[in-house]
C-alpha cells in the first residue's frame, strides 16, 4: 500500500546462522546479492530515522527478539512508482544471527 515514489538503501543484512559459509561454497548462491531467500524473514517496517532505534529496542525488550535498522528510504526521483528500487550497497554489514 505504498503510495509515495521511493527507493530502498539497504545497508545491513541479517542472515540465518551459517549462510554465509554457504555462500562462501556454494557459487550461484547469492546471499550477499540478497538472492537467498535465508536473508529474509520477519517484517521490514519504514519508521522516521529518530525513531527507529527506540523502536528496534522496545521490541527486544517485549519481545526478546532481535531488530535491527537495514538501511533507509530516498526519494525515488522520478516520482513513479513503478521505478521504485531496493539496492543493496557494495559492501554491507552482514550479521550472522
Amino acid at each position: 500500500n505504498q503510495r509515495a515514489a521511493v527507493n530502498f538503501e539497504l545497508h545491513t543484512m541479517p542472515v540465518l546462522a551459517g549462510m554465509l559459509q554457504v555462500d562462501a561454497q556454494v557459487p550461484f548462491f547469492k546471499l550477499r546479492a540478497g538472492f537467498s531467500a535465508e536473508t529474509s524473514g520477519g517484517l521490514l517496517i519504514a519508521l522516521p530515522a529518530d525513531t527507529a532505534a527506540a523502536f528496534c529496542a522496545e521490541l527486544r525488550q517485549l519481545d526478546g527478539q532481535p531488530a535491527w535498522i537495514v538501511g533507509r528510504v530516498t526519494a525515488n526521483a522520478s516520482g513513479d512508482r513503478a521505478s521504485n528500487t531496493a539496492d543493496i550497497i557494495s559492501n554491507p554489514t552482514i550479521i550472522d544471527v
